[in-house]
């Protein structure tokens, strides 16, 4: 076997909002395991296959977790690029919120589209990934408009995110869904065990921490 999906890692940060020091260093820590970082903003962003709904999404600001709804159409923007910038050039999609541990590649070897299981039933988009125009992330991409009309007023995680991506999921056979633990040894509503591995509940230790940054203090602030 071989690793086939490349050694880079995308991350969005979109909005007015200053990303954290915090996050900047998961950034940091990602180059030091070896990968080449490329972090996107508005400004990077060419054309999308989405266009449409990038725009609209601004109109129609979602709540994240009780903060800010500016907050949420940053986040719920990313959803909608990680999966083109997953399309388009293939590696790692990966939240800014996401503190890498250890590399991924024996993870990966062998696989060409992946994501992992959030609360046991959801494919997560917090860390997806594959090589370059692998049809997975294309039929995620056709799929959003229609998924965005049909959850209209829902919460994000069912217009853009997890469950978008368990739906694809259910219909196609191409996608390696990894085990929760992989990038979140912890839910939520758990962030006591936040920075805690002897808090861990993992069959092995996981290859991230998703540190839930949404609720991140400097981001609630008006």
């Amino acid at each position: 076997m071989a690793l086939m999906i490349p050694r880079v890692v995308h991350r969005m940060w979109f909005g007015t909002k200053r990303m954290p020091d915090s996050y900047r260093q998961y950034g940091q820590a990602w180059e030091r395991l070896g990968y080449e970082v490329h972090t996107w903003t508005e400004a990077d962003l060419g054309p999308l296959i989405n266009d449409d709904i990038f725009e609209r999404i601004e109109r129609c600001g979602v709540d994240v977790g009780g903060g800010n709804p500016a907050v949420g159409v940053a986040v719920q923007r990313a959803d909608l690029v990680g999966y083109e910038l997953a399309y388009v050039f293939g590696g790692i999609v990966a939240n800014t919120d996401i503190e890498p541990l250890r590399p991924l590649d024996d993870l990966l070897d062998g696989v060409e589209a992946f994501a992992c299981l959030e609360q046991g039933e959801f494919v997560s988009n917090a860390l997806i990934g594959g090589t370059p125009h692998h049809p997975f992330w294309r039929a995620v991409i056709d799929r959003l408009p229609v998924r965005y009309e049909i959850a209209a007023g829902q919460p994000m995680n069912e217009q853009t995110g997890p469950h978008l991506l368990t739906e694809v999921y259910r219909m196609r056979s191409d996608l390696v869904v990894f085990p929760s633990w992989v990038h979140c040894p912890y839910l939520y509503g758990d962030m006591g065990k936040e920075g805690r591995p002897d808090l861990w509940e993992t069959p092995q230790p996981p290859y991230c921490e998703h540190h839930w940054g949404h609720r991140h203090p400097e981001l609630l602030e008006d």
